[in-house]
């Protein structure tokens, strides 16, 4: 699996972009970010970043992904 949880993944989903979200289920089926990348052509890095950027919008409405 890759650095991120599937369950932290799917967490973010209602918080996500259309775009951020096409990334984060690309990460959930192929189970890592390189592998979403290589997939959906685009860099590791530009899938990390749509990743963390749903993750500051789901904070911003009041979600924590990841914490008890």
């Amino acid at each position: 699996m890759s650095f991120f949880s599937k369950t932290f993944l799917t967490g973010l989903l209602p918080y996500a972009s259309s775009t951020q979200r096409r990334n984060i289920e690309a990460v959930i089926t192929e189970g890592s970010a390189r592998k979403a990348a290589k997939v959906l052509k685009l860099s590791k890095t530009t899938i990390t970043e749509s990743i963390k950027r749903a993750r500051r919008n789901a904070a911003r409405k009041g979600h924590a992904p990841g914490t008890a």
